[in-house]
């Protein structure tokens, strides 16, 4: 057989394992049902000469913003931004958030805006820690459901305000900040770049899911995979760009492949991670620093964001206990390359080794607490296919009472 022959293989399997009927996402799809939705309108039918034309089309928009000139934006503010809709249960953890950054987070040095609606602006303004912020709002018609809402972050360059600012932070709600947040807003930027969070552990394979792909490859997409064997899929709840005039049009491209896309797809974050990691524009934000974390590996890169996860839908009573007896395991910690996981999916790629309902083995050797964050952490996404607040709530204070996290 041929090298053409192979590669040709090589590729169609990529391709197939993209689609929504390969054996991985027949499997994972109905897990995370709920939190997939479609266009309810497109000019594009779902079939892969649809398909093929929208990503053509997107290429050309890409390619069109390559080459313009590249103009940075902003008067030097920095600012951080949520969004905000439907779920008065994540008040609580955007106030647990907003509490973090203050008890770590001196001389703040951002203002904070929320995209929200209406209803949802007059609840956030009777949170107690608002005060402690400057803040502002931009309000938008209720969505129709939680994915639509997940995806108004990418109206960002819409606020009216946005020209004011020269750093761009995206935190969703379920984050806790644990050191000075302004050691982020310290970073020096390379313009058309998205920071984000990232982890060794999570590769290629992961763009082939719902969660962090939209189910469709061009063959283009395979040989870049098959190419770039260590390209990084991210999670989208937390982001950081410059503003410039070249990412206010990804952000177009983006919004534009979502509003004609014809088959289901997982939130924003499948769009994001599709344009941004196949066009080679992201990069993990990290410190400067090595960790002191022994054991080597993706423990001593000095990340600033991390992301954990939890596998259940629900946190029952006994998960409080049987968290913190995993966390305090030989065997978790042996793993030492699970700090950092994004991606808060059931599928063949996430991590099925961090909570598992099972019965603790009886005389199992206790180690001190094994935290998943290190020196150089400033932030913690809590992600997880938890939809409720409250058992995210649960999730976030577990975590932060077992590591004693000043927050």
């Amino acid at each position: 057989m041929s090298n053409t022959n192979i590669t040709n293989t090589v590729i169609d399997r990529i391709r197939k394992a993209a689609l929504p009927n390969s054996p991985n996402n027949i499997q994972n799809f109905p897990k995370i049902a709920a939190r997939m939705t479609r266009n309810e309108y497109s000019l594009y039918n779902n079939t892969d000469t649809d398909k093929d034309l929208i990503l053509h089309h997107l290429k050309q928009k890409f390619l069109k913003v390559q080459n313009e000139e590249d103009v940075v934006v902003g008067n030097g503010k920095n600012l951080l931004y949520f969004t905000l809709f439907l779920s008065d249960s994540y008040l609580d953890v955007l106030h647990m958030c907003l509490k973090s950054i203050v008890a770590n987070t001196p001389n703040i040095n951002f203002d904070i805006l929320f995209i929200t609606d209406v209803e949802m602006k007059a609840k956030i303004e009777q949170l107690d820690v608002i005060s402690s912020f400057n803040v502002d709002y931009m309000i938008l018609p209720t969505p129709k459901s939680a994915p639509l809402a997940s995806t108004k972050k990418l109206n960002i360059f819409d606020y009216e305000k946005i020209s004011d600012y020269s750093k761009i932070l995206f935190f969703d709600a379920d984050i806790l900040c644990i050191k000075n947040l302004n050691i982020i807003f310290e970073k020096s930027l390379e313009s058309e770049k998205l920071y984000i969070c990232v982890t060794e552990i999570h590769r290629s394979p992961l763009l082939l899911s719902p969660t962090h792909g939209i189910m469709y490859l061009s063959k283009e997409d395979a040989v870049f995979i098959s190419e770039n064997p260590d390209i990084v899929p991210f999670n989208a709840g937390q982001y950081m760009f410059l503003n410039s005039s070249r990412m206010e049009k990804h952000f177009s491209n983006i919004r534009w492949l979502k509003n004609v896309w014809p088959a289901d797809y997982f939130y924003e974050q499948s769009f994001m991670n599709y344009y941004f990691v196949f066009n080679s524009l992201t990069k993990p934000l990290i410190g400067s620093a090595s960790s002191s974390v022994e054991n080597g590996g993706i423990n001593n890169i000095p990340h600033q964001l991390i992301s954990i996860t939890h596998n259940q839908n629900k946190i029952t009573s006994n998960d409080g206990d049987m968290f913190l007896e995993m966390i305090k395991m030989k065997r978790f910690a042996a793993s030492k390359n699970l700090m950092t996981v994004s991606g808060a999916t059931n599928s063949n790629f996430s991590n099925k080794t961090m909570f598992k309902h099972a019965s603790m083995p009886e005389g199992i050797v206790v180690d001190p607490l094994i935290p998943m964050h290190n020196e150089n952490t400033v932030a913690i996404h809590f992600a997880a296919t938890l939809s409720d607040g409250l058992d995210k709530k649960t999730f976030m204070n577990l975590y932060a009472n077992a590591h004693k996290l000043h927050i």
